[in-house]
C-alpha cells in the first residue's frame, strides 16, 4: 500500500493544446537523484489572456480531477507519438514499405515502444520521453488512477522487473500481435508443407525475412538492416535453423530491441513509485493484473455504472430524468460512453474492479432545475448536472452535444 506523498507540492502549469509544454524541466528530470514522489497539483492555461497580454489560468482548484485528465492526456500523448507503435496495426518493423500507425488511441489496441533506431530518429530527447512516461505512470499508480494505454505484456513484464524465459515469447507476442504469432507459428509448424510449398514460399507469402536479419526503422535515413546474429544478412534461414530464427527475431522484437526503452521507462517509475512497491507488485501479481491495476477497463458496464451511482438536488433513482438519462447511456455507442465518462470523470477507463472504486466519490447525477442548459460536468467530484428535460430525446441530444463540445476541455 502506498502511503500518502508528502512534501512540497510540485505544480504543474501546461497549456491544454500541449500538456507536456515544460514538464521534463518541472519535475526536475535533469537530475538524476531527484524523487518526485511528492503532492501533484495541475493548472491549465485557458490559452486566453486578459487586457495585459497576460494568459489567464482556468478556473477551480485542482482537487484530483485535473490531476486525472493531465494523466489521462499526457499518456494519450505518448501513443500518438512515434515512440510507441501498435504492432497489429503496422508491420513495418518486419517489411520496409508502411509507415507508423495512424489509428492512435483506439480502444482494445496494444501498444509496445518502437524499436531504438526509429526513437533514435523521430526525438533527440527520447530517453528522456521514455522517462517521462515512466513517471507518469508512476503517479498514475500513486494516486490510484488508470491511463487509457493498453501495453503489451512482455513491455509490463520488463519494466516491472519480471523476468521472461525464451519459451515464454512466442506467447507473450500473441498478447500483442495476434498476426505475426500465427505467420511464426505457421513457418515453425511447418503448416506450408500440407499445402506442397517450400519454407521460403512461407516467408515470402507471410512477409517475414529470408534471412537473419530485418529493417525495423521507418525513418528513410536510416536504410542499415539490423542482424539478428553474426553476419546474419548473409545466414538464409533454413529448416534446420528456423527455430533459431524465430527465437532471435522474437527476442529481438520484445527484449534486447526494448531493452532501452524499458530502462528509461523503469527509471521514471522509480522516481514516484518506491522500488521496494514495484517489486511488491510484480510479486503479488500477474501482468493480466497489473495491466487492469494500470489501464483500467475498456468494458464499460452501463449497469455497474448504474448501481454504483448516487444522485443529489432532489433526484433519486426513479426520477423520470435519471430513467431517461440511462436509457441514453444504454442506447449509446462503445466510443460515446467512453467519452462520457471521459466528460464525467477526466478518464475514458473504469477503475480496476468496477464503478465502486471510482476516486474520489461514486458517479453522481444532480438535478438543476433550469432545463434551458447544457449538462455540465465537475470532474473533480465525478458529477454531472443534468437539467429537468421535456423528454428524453431532448436529454439525449444536449448531452450528445455537451459531450462532443467539451472534447479535452475540463468541464466545470
Amino acid at each position: 500500500k502506498l502511503q500518502g506523498s508528502t512534501g512540497d507540492p510540485i505544480r504543474l502549469v501546461v497549456p491544454r493544446d500541449n500538456v507536456l509544454d515544460g514538464v521534463c524541466s518541472s519535475l526536475n528530470l535533469h537530475d538524476q537523484s531527484a524523487r518526485i514522489d511528492v503532492p501533484l497539483e495541475i493548472e491549465f492555461r485557458s490559452g486566453y489572456a486578459d487586457d495585459t497580454g497576460n494568459e489567464l489560468a482556468d478556473e477551480g482548484e485542482d482537487q484530483g480531477g485535473l490531476r486525472r485528465q493531465w494523466l489521462d492526456r499526457a499518456a494519450r500523448y505518448f501513443i500518438s507519438s512515434d515512440l510507441f507503435l501498435s504492432p497489429a496495426e503496422d508491420a513495418a518493423h518486419l517489411e520496409s514499405s508502411s509507415g507508423l500507425p495512424t489509428n492512435r488511441g483506439a480502444r482494445g489496441v496494444i501498444y509496445v515502444p518502437s524499436p531504438e533506431s526509429v526513437c533514435r530518429c523521430v526525438q533527440d530527447d527520447w530517453e528522456e520521453q521514455f522517462e517521462l512516461f515512466g513517471c507518469i505512470l508512476g503517479f498514475a499508480i500513486l494516486y490510484k488512477e488508470t491511463i487509457p494505454v493498453h501495453f503489451g505484456h512482455n513491455f509490463l513484464r520488463s519494466v516491472f522487473g519480471l523476468k521472461t524465459d525464451a519459451q515464454d515469447l512466442l506467447p507473450l507476442l500473441e498478447s500483442v500481435d495476434k498476426t505475426l504469432h500465427t505467420k511464426l507459428k505457421y513457418v515453425l509448424d511447418g503448416g506450408y508443407r500440407d499445402l506442397g510449398e517450400t519454407l521460403d514460399d512461407a516467408l515470402e507469402q507471410s512477409h517475414l525475412p529470408r534471412v537473419f536479419a530485418i529493417n525495423e526503422s521507418h525513418c528513410p535515413e536510416l536504410v542499415k538492416s539490423t542482424v539478428l546474429k553474426a553476419n546474419g544478412d548473409r545466414v538464409v534461414v533454413r529448416e534446420d535453423n528456423k527455430e533459431e530464427f524465430v527465437m532471435l527475431l522474437l527476442d529481438r522484437l520484445l527484449i534486447s530491441g526494448v531493452a532501452r526503452q524499458v530502462e528509461c521507462f523503469r527509471k521514471g517509475l522509480l522516481r514516484v513509485v518506491p522500488d521496494h512497491i514495484v517489486q511488491r507488485i510484480a510479486e503479488l501479481m500477474s501482468v493480466k493484473e497489473i495491466e487492469l491495476m494500470v489501464c483500467g477497463s475498456e468494458e464499460i458496464d452501463v449497469d455497474d455504472w448504474e448501481k454504483h451511482t448516487q444522485y443529489e438536488n432532489g433526484f433519486t433513482h426513479e426520477s423520470q430524468p435519471v430513467r431517461w438519462f440511462w436509457d441514453v447511456v444504454r442506447a449509446m455507442a462503445v466510443e460515446q460512453r467512453a467519452a462520457l465518462l471521459s466528460f464525467a470523470t477526466g478518464s475514458s477507463q473504469v477503475p480496476s474492479g468496477g464503478f465502486r472504486f471510482l476516486q474520489p466519490e461514486l458517479f453522481t447525477v444532480q438535478r438543476v432545475a433550469v432545463g434551458d442548459r447544457y449538462p455540465e460536468a465537475h470532474t473533480c467530484a465525478n458529477t454531472i448536472d443534468l437539467p429537468v428535460y421535456s423528454s428524453r430525446e431532448e436529454l439525449a441530444r444536449r448531452l450528445d452535444f455537451a459531450v462532443r463540445e467539451a472534447g479535452d476541455a475540463f468541464g466545470r
